[in-house]
């Protein structure tokens, strides 16, 4: 479990890209944070149902040490061995788990390039990022970037990608758990800002957030731990953190030349009021 964790934000990280695709979509802002929990309870109990299914239709100790991938569909394939059946279950299974990539893709490529359009308006990032196509809204510039960092990436090869994938969820991590400490100081600091969304539990849930996120961090970095990412892995997050803090002194300049509230209309602009 523990060893998971390592790697786990990394796939948790898809619920962020409801937020970010928020503003593409033109929804309400006070249902997004019941749309992401909405949606990781339904994967959840999707998931539960998944293992309760194949625990049952076949011995674990056996799916886990004997059946090569694609597992799910190959246990399906190996109960109804030799039957019409049981090919067309292999390959509706692979087809759907096809689908299931394409749109997890899909909606990665999109959150990413919103994300860079929200930090380029602010003046976080060039500002040639925060070009929107005319006709459909699109950031055009940062799905360039989305699409050219994607085709690169399965020639990186599985040395570097398993890496890559431990060094994104410590990434993750970083800034849930910063996320989550703002928002305990922002309560304090700024106790009447409008919140469109109310935590459920309050201030207790954004402490526990904190604290787990901490706690996870520092194992990641702790030797012989099994959730310790590695050290290509912690090599990496360091360039993650220095290529930021870079971006972040060179963009300085513009930057300053917003005032706070500027910058926060630029972050968060609705389809409509994006101008900033």
């Amino acid at each position: 479990m523990l060893a998971i964790l390592a790697t786990a934000p990394f796939f948790l990280c898809g619920f962020e890209t409801i937020p970010q695709g928020v503003e593409d979509a033109g929804g309400s802002v006070k249902k997004v944070g019941m749309t992401v929990l909405l949606s990781i309870v339904v994967a959840c109990l999707f998931y539960s149902l998944l293992l309760i299914t194949i625990g049952g239709a076949w011995p674990w100790q056996s799916f886990y040490h004997d059946m090569a991938s694609p597992s799910v569909a190959n246990v399906f394939a190996a109960i109804y061995q030799g039957t019409t059946l049981g090919k067309g279950l292999y390959t509706l299974l692979v087809a759907g788990a096809l689908c299931g990539l394409l749109t997890t893709w899909n909606s990665f490529m999109m959150g990413t390039a919103n994300l860079m359009m929200a930090l380029a308006r602010a003046r976080m990032l060039p500002a040639v990022l925060s070009k929107r196509s005319p006709r459909t809204g699109t950031p055009v510039n940062g799905l360039i970037v989305c699409l050219v960092a994607s085709v690169i990436g399965p020639f990186l090869g599985l040395g570097l990608i398993d890496p890559l994938t431990t060094f994104s969820s410590a990434a993750y991590v970083l800034s849930w758990g910063m996320a989550a400490y703002c928002l305990i100081r922002l309560r304090k600091t700024e106790p009447n800002l409008p919140r469109p969304y109310k935590i459920p539990g309050g201030l207790p849930t954004a402490w526990f957030a904190a604290v787990a996120m901490t706690i996870l961090l520092v194992m990641l970095f702790i030797p012989n731990s099994p959730a310790y990412m590695g050290g290509v892995a912690i090599k990496m997050f360091i360039g993650w953190l220095v290529v930021g803090v870079i971006m972040f002194l060179a963009t300085a300049p513009q930057r300053n030349k917003l005032t706070p509230e500027e910058r926060a209309a630029a972050l968060f602009a609705s389809a409509k009021d994006a101008q900033v």
